[in-house]
């Protein structure tokens, strides 16, 4: 039996988990093209936008035509600009027949996608002769039965208000989202979807997110943002990103059930809040490194996934930083029966990298599946540079990994971790060193960043396993992702097994791919 002579069904299970091209999967067989569909069409993007008009307008009609999958299998929809008003190059009898053609079938290509669950509505504003479309989606999605997830970015000021698009007729959503520019265009789109949440008791997931501060504007409360809300909610989660919450008491109520927290350049008295309430959460990620925070993690067992971001900021105190990450990990003991993933990515150096200082509690972590941490690295003695000929300020550092109290490298104590832990994946990052603080700009970091993530790669092949058992888990440290292959028991570098890493190393500190 060959792969193509297998099941419809099994097919369809294997293309999911596959990471290819499923345009050119769908081009191999008619069985191969049936199995890949229900994804290949799952996700529909309409743009009636710039160059894109001619194509955006035929898709749109061939959906109201019912000539489309992705009437049948869509069920993510973003939604961008639908106004031919803006495309470039079309003089004013095109756009009259843009618009005659978007009238005729934007409403019934809408009315074909009712599998959709999320949208995504990505709005700026529009012209006053195409209100219409917005009040068109509008409608839409009150039809939807199974919408779940809305996802709204707009910096429109009064957005219900100005396009008649209260929202008060979806009454079944789980997840909201909204996002916008700053601060005080994010407290105006909350305010302009307070229908929207006060109709839906049964919402469990928030997030909202601005691109930037502005002027530190002052925390507001949900009473503030949401005047609809009767009843208290009950937040699962909620993933605040550059944005401060008010912690008054009416917000309180609604966060009794939070499980889930992203707290991101947000109000540093969540930890308090939390610990004073006894609000035990099971999922955390944030840059908020206060004081509060290992306090609050040490009152209480259960935590299964952490992300701690530590950002570089030239002033900061490298003492108390330490301090707090002495802190932290001790805090860590605390749920060694429940941690499943941890990542701790420190932008310099210090006692949030893998450390003799944490090792132990590290070990304790028994059921630890994802491990992501920095390396410290030391200055070993300097080479004369070639222009000055001597060890003077031309000179250049010769660059290791830091070594523990008994001479091991750090690298392979990680790999240790991971061979003793049921670890399945492993990020291994540089650290920005202490001895560029004051060169804010980066530049020594740089230049020498290549340097230490050549030592990581060295370190990691240099490595030999003395486990019992062999390591199932896939690295990714310095150039490379590494799995334990063959005989000798040593990493090997590998094809990337994982498409979806979130990590590379571009940039010094790794950026999101």
């Amino acid at each position: 039996m060959s792969f193509l002579d297998l099941s419809l069904e099994l097919l369809e299970e294997i293309t999911y988990w596959v990471p290819a091209d499923h345009s050119q999967l769908r081009m191999v067989c008619r069985n191969l093209n049936f199995a890949v569909a229900p994804l290949f069409f799952s996700s529909l993007v309409l743009d009636v936008h710039s160059s894109r008009l001619e194509l955006g307008l035929s898709h749109l009609e061939a959906l109201a035509a019912g000539n489309s999958q992705w009437s049948q299998f869509a069920h993510t929809l973003k939604i961008k600009r639908l106004s031919p008003a803006v495309a470039a190059g079309a003089d004013a009898n095109e756009l009259q027949v843009a618009e005659s053609r978007l009238k005729q079938s934007l409403r019934l290509a809408l009315d074909s996608l009712k599998n959709v669950r999320t949208v995504l509505w990505i709005f700026t504003s529009c012209p006053e002769d195409f209100r219409w479309t917005v009040e068109t989606v509008h409608d839409f999605m009150s039809s939807l039965d199974l919408l779940e997830d809305f996802r709204l970015a707009s910096d429109a000021s009064g957005f219900a208000r100005n396009y008649d698009c209260s929202f008060d007729r979806i009454t079944h959503l789980r997840k909201l989202t909204l996002t916008s520019s700053d601060a005080l265009s994010l407290e105006g789109l909350c305010q302009s979807a307070s229908h929207l949440i006060g109709n839906n008791p049964h919402l469990s997931a928030l997030h909202l997110a601005t691109d930037r501060h502005r002027n530190h504007p002052p925390l507001h409360g949900f009473a503030d943002l949401f005047h609809s809300i009767v009843q208290p909610l009950r937040l699962t989660e909620l993933r605040l990103f550059r944005y401060g919450l008010r912690l008054d008491h009416g917000t309180i109520l609604h966060l009794r059930s939070l499980r889930s927290l992203w707290l991101f350049s947000g109000n540093p008295a969540m930890w308090d809040t939390l610990h004073a309430e006894r609000i035990h959460l099971s999922d955390l990620h944030t840059d908020m490194i206060v004081e509060g925070l290992p306090e609050y993690i040490s009152s209480y067992s259960g935590l299964e996934r952490l992300t701690i971001v530590n950002t570089y900021d030239a002033d900061i105190d490298l003492a108390q930083s330490d301090r707090l990450a002495d802190k932290f990990f001790s805090a860590l003991s605390h749920h060694h029966q429940s941690l499943v993933a941890l990542s701790c990515a420190g932008a310099y150096e210090g006692r949030w990298s893998v450390g003799g200082n944490n090792v132990t509690v590290l070990e304790q972590l028994h059921k630890l599946q994802s491990l992501q941490m920095n390396v410290n690295s030391v200055v070993a003695g300097y080479k004369p540079s070639t222009q000055t000929g001597g060890s003077g300020r031309g000179a250049r550092p010769i660059i290791k990994i830091e070594n523990d109290e008994d001479g091991r490298n750090m690298v392979h104590c990680f790999l240790n971790l991971v061979e003793k832990l049921p670890i399945s994946d492993a990020v291994i990052m540089p650290s920005f060193p202490k001895r560029f603080m004051q060169d804010t700009c980066g530049h020594n970091f740089i230049s020498n960043s290549g340097i230490i993530i050549g030592e990581i790669d060295k370190a990691v092949r240099e490595f030999k396993s003395r486990g019992s058992r062999m390591s199932v888990a896939t690295v990714l440290a310095g150039h490379n992702y590494y799995r334990v292959e063959g005989s000798e028991s040593r990493y090997c570098a590998v094809e990337s097994a994982n498409l979806s890493w979130p990590y590379s190393y571009d940039h010094p500190f790794g950026k999101r791919s």
